[in-house]
């Protein structure tokens, strides 16, 4: 795959993976060199790094890959987690983010792009929670459209989410029949490659077509690692929405309900109702 001309940041949490770092490592590491890149930088954004994933906890991330691939900016972090008090998010120094976003264009020219993290499983869940990094992803995309650049910046693996056909046997259709939160390779292999799968966008719908029977729909969500292989998180749909211009819209909807949306000026307006005043100060701004 070529080298992709837009210039994109992205933001990731690490629920899920804590026991499991290197598979991890290995699968982004993929990822991004299918896609003309080096392996990424990854950038540590937490305020609290005693935790209970081991592959996180303490420095245990940053001892495993080097200095050089994990960086770690607690200026990013969210002082709400040590303080108790306040606003839900308080990011430390807001204005770090500008020096963060330095880094990454430095990285960026010498091949590599940059993933910041925390542990929380997704980046929004509606209007009711929204993780720090979701923050942090609306103020790098605000300091790099204030020195026009054109960045994107979203949740890993990135691309906007498309809709799957996918061929499989009346044994595997079986199995898929009962709506498996898990899905494996195998089941997808007759229509994605490996790292097709492992680039997944969240919410993508897979269809499942089987000469004999129905579709069966799945959204996508995320790829852990179960059973000694990489494996697809996903959720059934339901059958009636047949239409691609439905499920375009359904996916849509999910996609913004998660925090999976490419950030732009309208999430610095939406981030009002959570956060501090330096970081109202700069929507006001925006």
């Amino acid at each position: 795959m070529k080298k992709q001309n837009q210039f994109t940041i992205f933001s990731f949490g690490y629920w899920g993976w804590g026991t499991q770092v290197p598979e991890m490592v290995r699968m982004m590491d993929q990822v991004e060199i299918s896609r003309g890149y080096a392996p990424p930088i990854f950038v540590d954004i937490r305020m609290n790094h005693a935790v209970r994933a081991p592959g996180f906890n303490g420095n245990a991330f940053q001892k495993l890959l080097g200095e050089k691939r994990v960086l770690n900016f607690k200026q990013l972090g969210n002082k709400r987690i040590t303080s108790k008090v306040g606003p839900r998010i308080q990011i430390s120094v807001p204005e770090s983010a500008e020096v963060l976003l330095e880094v990454i264009k430095t990285k960026f020219k010498q091949g590599q792009r940059t993933i910041f993290f925390c542990s929380c499983l997704y980046p929004k869940e509606g209007h009711t929670f929204h993780c720090h990094r979701y923050t942090v992803a609306a103020l790098l995309y605000h300091y790099a459209t204030k020195q026009k650049l054109k960045a994107r910046v979203m949740e890993w693996p990135g691309a906007e989410p498309s809709i799957f056909e996918i061929t499989v046997n009346d044994s595997q259709y079986k199995r898929l029949s009962k709506y498996p939160r898990t899905i494996f390779y195998k089941d997808l292999a007759s229509s994605l490659s490996k790292e097709e799968m492992l680039s997944l966008p969240p919410c993508s719908v897979l269809r499942f077509n089987n000469k004999e029977n129905d579709p069966l729909l799945f959204q996508s969500d995320r790829v852990q690692w179960s059973e000694s292989e990489y494996t697809l998180k996903a959720f059934p749909i339901d059958s009636q929405s047949k239409h691609n211009s439905k499920l375009l819209s359904y996916l849509k909807e999910e996609r913004s309900f998660w925090g999976y949306d490419v950030h732009d000026h309208s999430t610095l307006k939406e981030l009002k109702e959570f956060t501090q005043s330096p970081l109202k100060e700069l929507i006001k701004r925006s």
